[in-house]
């Protein structure tokens, strides 16, 4: 299918950082910048597509292939990204501009975690719904908080290229709220409205969309640390 086709396709498609050798400090690091944007507009997209796959809107085999590549191409960028910007830093530059560079590498590195707990998200929802199904309120609270750790990240990384604020108190209401949610499913399990096989791949989900956040918040982080 095209779908597929492009989330193959964006393996390969990585933009081609330039030629060291003709670059200016400043200019290859707005080469790594514009990669490294890629790499977020990348795992934007693949909490559309996890979404999509576990509410029932788009659950294929196709999509979930497609969630994979698109892993695949998170880690291929974090993987130049970081051996670009070092070879940068052999050359003489500012304190603004190593700082700058180490933050490139430092969410780079986060943006590509964050795709791999997406994807374990979606291959996790894939074997809850092998035994139970998202319905009524463990429907409603699942989404609700997917929704809250995916605004968190597009709160964060809208700001990617610019400092910005502290988000450590939302991080961790996200966190209490995770464990809020498996608490409330073992106790459904126990009241014999679900299956004990299914409490530890529920767990998991939560655990999964509960490390985006942690990833999310180090982000943050990252941007903050800037000089």
């Amino acid at each position: 299918t095209p779908d597929t086709d492009e989330g193959k396709k964006e393996k390969k498609k990585l933009l081609v950082l330039g030629n060291l050798a003709d670059l200016r400090p400043a200019t290859a690091l707005f080469e790594a910048q514009k990669e490294v944007e890629k790499q977020r507009s990348i795992v934007e997209r693949m909490f559309g597509l996890s979404k999509s796959y576990l509410d029932g809107t788009n659950r294929t085999e196709e999509n979930l292939e497609k969630i994979s590549n698109y892993e695949k191409a998170t880690d291929n960028i974090q993987s130049e990204v970081t051996n670009f910007i070092c070879k940068v830093m052999e050359k003489e530059m500012s304190a603004e501009q190593s700082s700058e560079a180490a933050s490139y590498i430092k969410i780079s590195d986060e943006l590509e975690s964050v795709a791999d707990y997406l994807e374990k998200v979606a291959i996790f929802g894939s074997r809850f719904l092998e035994k139970d199904s998202l319905e009524g309120p463990l429907k409603e609270e699942f989404f609700s908080f997917f929704k809250d750790v995916e605004d968190f990240f597009n709160e964060i990384t809208k700001g990617i290229h610019s400092s910005g604020k502290d988000h450590a108190q939302k991080s961790e209401e996200l966190r209490a709220h995770a464990d809020s949610l498996r608490s409330k499913h073992i106790e459904r399990i126990s009241q014999g409205e679900y299956g004990p096989a299914s409490s530890m791949m529920y767990s998991d989900m939560i655990v999964a969309l509960r490390k985006v956040r942690s990833h999310s918040s180090n982000i943050s982080t990252a941007i903050n640390e800037r000089l």
